[in-house]
């Protein structure tokens, strides 16, 4: 299988803050914390090309190009001094993407080099090599588009 991956973008967002006090004493105290992580790492476009070889040469191909729009995963902290857990919270969205899938067979041609030798008249022939010609069509790009999702779950964590 062979991937190519095009412009990945890599960026993201840090954020923490807190919520502090003075008591009584004027001691300093945080009751607060939250920390958020967004993360918008992602490709704009990948393809895949799955080969499967059905003789020396001819091969079964199945190509697929993921376009994506906006991704993202973001996690949330929370913590409260006064909790025995820390709240944590991952969403993810995918906007709507498109990918497209297809199939095909190359053909099973194979071309042997030939040379005559001018000085021996002798003919001189390398072994065969694959022509990888596209031969039969057995699932035309297809199109196909996956609307969009959002996920979130918050879980607390034990300290």
């Amino acid at each position: 299988m062979k991937t190519v991956s095009e412009s990945i973008q890599k960026e993201a967002v840090f954020q923490y803050s807190y919520e502090y006090y003075l008591d009584e004493s004027g001691e300093l105290n945080i009751p607060h914390i939250t920390t958020n992580l967004i993360n918008l790492n992602n490709p704009r476009k990948i393809s895949f090309k799955i080969e499967k070889e059905l003789t020396g040469c001819a091969k079964e191909i199945e190509e697929i190009e993921v376009v994506f729009n906006n991704a993202n995963y973001s996690i949330s902290l929370d913590f409260t001094p006064d909790s025995e857990n820390i709240l944590s919270t991952i969403s993810t969205l995918f906007d709507d993407y498109k990918y497209s899938v297809e199939r095909y067979n190359t053909s099973d041609i194979k071309n042997i080099t030939c040379f005559e030798n001018a000085a021996t008249h002798r003919t001189i022939c390398y072994k065969p090599k694959c022509v990888f010609e596209r031969d039969q069509t057995l699932m035309p790009k297809t199109d196909f588009i996956v609307d969009r999702k959002q996920f979130k779950k918050s879980d607390p964590i034990p300290l």
